[in-house]
């Protein structure tokens, strides 16, 4: 249930050896750059996983992806999460695909708020007819318009070896694993605590 996220990975990476052989053995051609690192990625990129999206959490009106905690992956999220381990993996061998699709990374951020905004304002006002398609759409927006960003940032701030980001990104994963027990225990400890939420959640963050 916890790593969830590791189990799909297994699934991704064995699929994807499925495809290159496939591919290979068919002789079908590298997909060109311009697909990949210009402007027009998000032709595809965009309306490819907000379909996805859009058979997730339909009836709550809830943001963003689905988790799937079953040995077999629900097809929704899987195949969401798939496009983006793809285009990954896609664009690993391209030189230069970093610096090209991170250049604009402030501009990306902006966009992402804005979207991100919009769509607090559709969930917000779903009693009024809003469709979840276009909490799909947008949706798809903030996640492609934030990895993009995010490369852009960690290209510009962090591309020098820095020994405290170092240990911090290296410690991630074990953090991921050990945070969940731990958290819990705090959530029940301070649950009962005469004092507001917002100290409260603090006091479970720190």
């Amino acid at each position: 249930h916890h790593l969830w996220f590791l189990w799909f990975l297994c699934w991704f990476v064995c699929g994807f050896v499925l495809i290159v052989k496939l591919l290979q053995v068919m002789h079908v051609p590298a997909v060109s750059s311009r697909w990949l690192t210009s402007g027009t990625r998000y032709v595809w990129l965009i309306p490819l996983a907000a379909v996805p999206q859009s058979f997730m959490a339909s009836g709550s009106y809830d943001y963003g992806p689905d988790t799937s905690i079953g040995l077999l992956p629900l097809p929704a999220v899987f195949a969401y999460y798939a496009i983006f381990f793809g285009y990954g993996a896609i664009c690993f061998p391209h030189k230069g695909f970093h610096e090209k699709v991170g250049r604009f990374w402030p501009v990306y951020f902006a966009l992402a708020t804005i979207f991100f905004i919009a769509v607090l304002t559709i969930i917000e006002n779903k009693d009024e007819g809003s469709n979840y398609e276009l909490i799909s759409l947008y949706s798809s927006l903030f996640a492609w318009l934030m990895i993009f960003g995010l490369i852009g940032l960690f290209r510009k701030m962090f591309s020098q070896e820095n020994k405290k980001v170092r240990f911090v990104s290296d410690s991630a994963y074990w953090l991921y694993i050990a945070h969940l027990p731990l958290i819990q225990i705090i959530q029940f400890w301070v649950s009962d605590w005469p004092l507001p939420s917002f100290i409260k959640l603090m006091v479970v963050c720190i």
